[in-house]
């Protein structure tokens, strides 16, 4: 179970940035535009495009089911509040409508989170078998409700890493597009 909750954060972030907000339009063409108008969009998730991208199933294992919980945006505003990120390098190729960008993005770790959720989901599924309960795995809306209130409840301390996005666009005048 914990190896689906650590790479959350990242995993939210990749996506959301790479397939929910894909295209970008307006007259600034910039790439440094073009990403920032990506990241001011984590504001608003839009959680039924998301859901085209990835199940909940996908990030619990035996958690069946399409639909993301009634919280999720509650937990994803909350994983993104401190979100941060610099351009490091853009280098152009193919006439200069493909450009390879390195990102610094500064986000919560989410293998404190995922520690912390291992525990508090364990204690659940513990007392749920010592009183008999033959189903002790966890629903959506549990596992939802003890991430949000760890999340409320603790701070968790902020990671850097580096990531690589592909950005292209049909010819230099259009705008630019980050590739899914």
């Amino acid at each position: 179970m914990k190896k689906y909750i650590q790479p959350l954060v990242f995993l939210c972030l990749f996506i959301a940035i790479c397939t929910l907000f894909g295209c970008s339009s307006g007259k600034d063409n910039s790439i440094d535009s073009t990403i920032s108008k990506e990241f001011d969009r984590l504001e608003n998730i839009d959680l039924k495009t998301a859901s085209k991208y990835i199940s909940w199933e996908d990030l619990f294992e035996g958690q069946k089911g399409d639909e993301f919980p009634n919280n999720i945006k509650d937990i994803l505003s909350l994983i993104f509040k401190h979100l941060s990120y610099e351009i490091k390098d853009v280098s152009y190729s193919n006439n200069e409508t493909e450009a390879h960008v390195t990102l610094k993005i500064k986000s919560i770790s989410g293998k404190d989170l995922a520690t912390d959720y291992v525990k508090d989901s364990l204690k659940v599924q513990i007392y749920r078998s010592l009183g008999n309960d033959e189903d002790i795995k966890l629903n959506k809306e549990e596992t939802s409700n003890i991430l949000l209130k760890l999340l409320k409840k603790n701070k968790y301390p902020d990671i850097t890493e580096e990531i690589k996005l592909v950005l292209y666009r049909k010819d230099k005048n259009s705008p630019w597009i980050i590739s899914p």
